[in-house]
């Protein structure tokens, strides 16, 4: 028996055996739009940022205070793009370290701050790529061969570590301008772009079953976008890998076009059985905006309406960039923009966007164990959460609620759960939480409020069948 033959055994193992443990206890590797299941038993939903490795001013790299801010604007993922160039295409092997180097620094620092790490892979960094998709859907394409070799790099340095859970296989793939005639769309997604995914994806189950395999649709291109009622193709991946996400990017003009687009991408995943995340949400921002309120007040108003309609479909949510503005881009005729989350002229950033950021740090629950999350939603203008759930046994470590009290609660909170238990968060009394009501019989040490990392912690749920309901209101009221 070879060396590859042995993988390949050693491989149908160990899935049988994963197959078996999930059967045993009954419980799914994911759940609802993006409840990913982890090695304790909880399950979390990732939530965070884009991190880039640089921007068009040149590298930069972020520190240790970056990935606390992260942790308290809500992250506990972040996805770091990477590039086919530098890892396997044009680098000389001691640049290449170098770039491993900085990545390898970037998971170092989220694992630290009790952060996960997503992989994105794009083309930017190919030489002379210019929209040449062919060379990479190609079985023979020279492009294709380095995507191969770049994730095989990655996917043996990450395979045994923990705090990296996926891998975005493509960031946004196109079809090939430039040929004659042009393939239809509909062609390049059946017989290149699945293909090439499917290849992937057992390539990377061979080195590391246990991470996530994330693919993305086919995008139209750009001048042909009114002729789609969305930028992207449906794609019906089949069910290569039990740990699949499908990670779409929403950056759509209007709420509707957001329902509408979360209610094709749910019919999309059932052939495949993945989970769904938007690997990249929320509208560009242009220059002006920083400067006009009535602009301001329009992004927070559409953010809210979209983060309500992402939420409710409990998908997993990452925004780009976690960076400031040293340079804006300008696409085709339209005015200077960018994605970035601060305004400032450093790398990493500091000012917040608080038109953008009041938004995305909004509360949601982060990771739940011994329960099942049945619906979640934060009302902006109440200022009031509401999480539903259904216990489950047995209970598995702390459940994590981000609740942004210096943002959303200067005033203070109140926990009120299942009715009969009302919890107070007084910030002049910064001593934890204070039981306002609750039966002779609760036991107030299982709720407890992180306020260095803005988590409400819950060690255990209430024994009993059927619902149970988790809300947060602002100040201090013992009942709605």
């Amino acid at each position: 028996m070879n060396t590859k033959q042995l993988v390949t055994l050693l491989t149908g193992l160990l899935t049988l055996i994963l197959t078996a443990h999930a059967g045993a206890e009954g419980e799914p590797l994911h759940y609802g739009g993006c409840w990913l299941k982890e090695a304790d038993g909880r399950y979390f939903n990732p939530k965070g940022f884009v991190v880039v490795m640089e921007d068009n001013a040149g590298d930069f790299e972020y520190s240790a205070e970056d990935y606390r801010r992260m942790v308290r604007y809500g992250a506990n993922t972040q996805v770091i793009r990477i590039s086919i160039g530098p890892l396997a295409a044009h680098a000389s092997e001691a640049a290449r370290a170098r770039y491993l180097e900085r990545v390898d620094h970037r998971v170092r620092l989220a694992k630290a701050a009790g952060i996960r790490t997503l992989f994105k892979m794009t083309v930017y960094g190919l030489r002379r790529f210019g929209g040449k998709w062919e060379s990479i859907y190609r079985a023979d394409g020279e492009n294709r061969r380095h995507l191969f070799a770049a994730w095989g790099i990655i996917w043996r340095k990450y395979a045994g570590e923990p705090s990296v859970v996926g891998f975005d296989l493509l960031n946004e793939p196109f079809r090939e301008h430039g040929t004659s005639p042009l393939r239809t769309y509909e062609d390049v997604v059946q017989t290149s772009l699945i293909p090439l995914y499917s290849a992937l994806i057992k390539e990377m189950a061979a080195i590391c079953q246990d991470k996530w395999a994330i693919y993305q649709p086919l995008l139209v291109d750009i001048e042909d976008r009114k002729n789609h009622p969305l930028p992207c193709l449906p794609i019906a991946m089949p069910r290569v890998h039990d740990r699949m996400i499908f990670a779409p990017h929403g950056y759509f003009e209007t709420a509707a076009q957001h329902q509408s687009a979360v209610q094709r991408h749910q019919e999309e995943v059932k052939s495949s059985g993945a989970a769904l995340m938007m690997g990249e949400w929320g509208r560009q921002t242009y220059d002006v905006n920083d400067t006009d309120l009535t602009a301001q007040l329009n992004y927070t108003k559409l953010y809210a309406e979209i983060a309500r309609i992402f939420d409710a479909a409990g998908m997993g949510l990452i925004k780009p960039w976690f960076t400031g503005t040293r340079v804006t881009l300008t696409l085709s005729k339209s005015k200077p923009l960018t994605w970035s989350v601060f305004s400032d002229a450093t790398p990493t950033g500091s000012a917040e966007r608080k038109y953008i950021m009041d938004v995305i740090a909004r509360p949601f629950p982060l990771c739940v164990g011994g329960a099942t999350v049945q619906s979640y939603g934060y009302e902006f203008t109440s200022r009031i959460f509401t999480l539903t759930i259904t216990r489950s046994e047995p209970s598995r470590g702390l459940s994590e609620i981000y609740v942004p009290e210096d943002r959303h609660y200067p005033d203070g909170f109140s926990v009120l759960y299942n009715g009969d238990v009302a919890l107070a968060r007084d910030r002049s009394q910064p001593s934890g939480l204070r039981i306002l009501r609750a039966p002779a019989s609760f036991d107030s040490g299982r709720f407890r409020f992180d306020a260095e990392r803005q988590r409400l912690l819950v060690d255990g749920w209430s024994p009993g069948e059927g619902q149970q309901v988790l809300r947060i209101l602002p100040g201090i009221q013992s009942s709605p």
